[in-house]
């Protein structure tokens, strides 16, 4: 009698339902004569820190779910004031939940309308808790997080590799580059972060800037988000510097660029027309010049913009321009080695620095388009410098590539060298 009694008010909701004329979403919900928008078989288990919940779709909806989180029963309420804990895609019938904090907290899964909005109705033991469930509190982060240990970084003919040991796998871990010592969490912050990987991996290849040296460091990804780290030479920081040695060979000079400019030769200019008539000229006859005549007005004025006579407007102070290819997320090689200078330092108008720091990249062997890339960007940092001739000779390099992105300051350094 007393399971009877229990079922009494889910019975009397569908009752409700179908009485209130929800409509139906398919044929089959029709001949049933009820709309059921919420989940049934809602099952929760606690697993120390996180809470497992599985369940059934409803037949009824062909949207997802959202799982709710709160320290209350949840109703239809005080539905509002649950934290939304996750969204699950129809099909998946599982979420796992981490609530953070320790606790008892009550569950619900309810159905996702197509507005982004849920449907209100929770039902004990089918798509809600009647009961709250207890998170354990979990080990502290540096007890969770992985030792790092025998960190080493060797240099190779282009690469440097860097080698270490963790203590446990399923975790991830941040790899740091940094020209100076890493020893404070304020060097951390200003070092470039290379990649995040898998705890299981024992390596990583960094392409630094030949003629630089670096530290590295290693550490637990998640000790990096709370501030927790602690700086061990040779465990999980290097203690002593690597660099790649700078190919001097392949270093370019002003006068290099000079030499470089234009490696073909200009066309002939062919006349063998008079420009008046347009007929044919002989082998011994001069041609002859048209008389001089005045422009008329509209020609003048069509004119002026041309002539560079400095009368128009003065173009804005030009800014730092970054191409797309160094907003692409590149892992290694010379393409994340050049987006770290130019995302860094460059960034940060260290045009000294960067200048010195792309010279050096630029003694690699790179392609035609990643060194047009090097040189627009050695351009910048020179224009930002005041030497305006360097800056116009790199642009120039850079403009058989990057034409439309190197014409503007190719005009704004004209301009500045005719004042």
């Amino acid at each position: 009698m007393n399971v009877v009694k229990r079922y009494i008010p889910i019975l009397m909701l569908l009752i409700l339902f179908a009485a209130t004329g929800l409509p139906a979403q398919d044929a089959e919900g029709s001949r049933r004569g009820v709309f059921a928008p919420f989940v049934s078989r809602l099952d929760v288990i606690p697993q120390g820190e996180e809470v497992a919940l599985t369940w059934r779709d409803s037949p009824d909806l062909s949207g997802g779910y959202q799982v709710l989180r709160s320290t209350e029963p949840i109703s239809s309420d005080n539905y509002t004031q649950a934290r939304v804990a996750g969204r699950v895609p129809p099909g998946e019938e599982s979420f796992l939940d981490r609530p953070g904090v320790a606790g008892e907290y009550y569950y619900a899964v309810a159905g996702e309308m197509a507005t982004g909005a849920i449907y209100p109705i929770f039902i004990p033991f089918r798509n809600a808790t009647a009961g709250p469930v207890t998170v354990e509190p979990g080990p502290p982060p540096e007890e969770r997080a992985a030792s790092i240990t025998d960190i080493s970084a060797v240099a190779e003919e282009s690469s440097v590799d860097v080698t270490f040991s963790a203590s446990k796998e399923g975790r991830n871990l941040v790899v740091y580059r940094s020209t100076k010592t890493i020893d404070t969490l304020e060097v951390v912050a200003e070092a470039t972060r290379l990649a995040t990987l898998p705890s299981s991996e024992r390596s990583f290849v960094d392409y630094p800037v030949p003629g630089v040296d670096y530290y590295y460091g290693v550490f637990d990804s998640e000790l990096v988000a709370l501030g927790l780290l602690e700086f061990e030479p040779r465990s999980n920081v290097t203690a002593d510097p690597v660099g790649l040695p700078l190919a001097t060979a392949r270093q370019a000079t002003p006068e290099a660029l000079r030499r470089t400019m234009r490696r073909r030769p200009l066309p002939l200019l062919s006349v063998n027309r008079e420009i008046e008539t347009g007929r044919l000229i002989g082998s011994q006859r001069q041609p002859p010049f048209p008389e001089p005549q005045e422009l008329s007005p509209e020609t003048v004025a069509a004119l002026a913009p041309l002539r560079g006579n400095g009368d128009g407007p003065d173009p804005e102070e030009p800014r730092l321009v970054i191409l797309p290819e160094e907003r692409i997320s590149a892992d290694k090689g010379p393409d994340f080695t050049l987006a770290t200078i130019v995302n860094g330092t460059l960034e940060r108008g260290n045009w000294a620095e960067g200048q010195e720091l792309l010279e050096n990249f630029r003694t690699l062997p790179l392609d035609e388009e990643i060194t047009a890339r090097v040189h627009f960007y050695l351009g910048q940092s020179h224009f930002f410098q005041g030497d305006y001739r360097t800056a116009f000779l790199e642009f120039l390099l850079a403009r058989e590539h990057y034409f439309a992105a190197s014409e503007p300051w190719l005009d704004s350094i004209l301009k500045r060298l005719d004042q």
